[in-house]
């Protein structure tokens, strides 16, 4: 692998540095709230440094959604391999899902906007390595399905990559639902949050369970 030059280490450092200010900013003001100068401000760069690296305010936020799936691969990198069994794996997985939401709620919101980003830029997704990071994270799932159905802890009928897929846009559904719908669930007392949310993961993975 080639040794990246002193220019280009200094160009991912700056492009780093102005996605971690982007991300709080955005975390805190929103989209349409935040402007380049809040984003300038907050990285201590000029304007014309952002521009640099980032034409638009719509490519930062892309790239900052795009960190915030990093961030919860590594979430899944901590959580994967650790269970006695694929079973729990695959249950440890889906709970360390939801432990990132709860940490990240804002954040994982803007996770949620990529789709509308990325539908009409695709050199965008190419250049962001956004394919390559999406099977990854489908990875994890696969890996512990396959550990389950190899040590008889998940049914030996389950197909791998469509309940690898149906996992993880279910996790990513559910909890942007959750998100958007937060207050009205709110009026609803007799509804236990985190019951609400620990049923919701049974009821995701028991059907699994051999």
């Amino acid at each position: 692998m080639r040794q990246l030059t002193r220019s280009e280490l200094d160009r991912i450092s700056r492009q780093q540095s102005i996605l971690e200010a982007a991300e709080k900013v955005f975390v805190e003001k929103g989209y349409e709230k935040t402007s380049i100068a809040d984003i300038a401000k907050e990285a201590v760069f000029t304007k014309t440094t952002i521009y640099k690296y980032f034409p638009t305010k719509n490519i930062i936020y892309y790239y900052v959604a795009v960190r915030g799936y990093e961030h919860l691969e590594d979430a899944f990198k901590g959580a994967s391999g650790s269970s006695e069994n694929g079973f729990c794996e695959l249950v440890n997985l889906c709970h360390t899902f939801h432990d990132f939401y709860m940490e990240h709620p804002r954040l994982f919101q803007i996770m949620g906007s990529i789709h509308h980003i990325k539908s009409a830029n695709e050199p965008l997704l190419e250049e962001s390595g956004w394919y390559d990071l999406w099977e990854r994270l489908i990875e994890f799932f696969k890996k512990a399905l396959r550990r389950g159905i190899e040590d008889k802890s998940i049914k030996k009928d389950a197909p791998i990559a469509e309940t690898s897929y149906s996992l993880f846009y279910y996790l990513t559904g559910f909890y942007h639902q959750y998100y958007d719908n937060f207050k009205a669930i709110q009026r609803h007392p007799e509804v236990d949050q985190d019951r609400l949310l620990s049923l919701s993961l049974d009821l995701l993975t028991k059907s699994l369970k051999e």
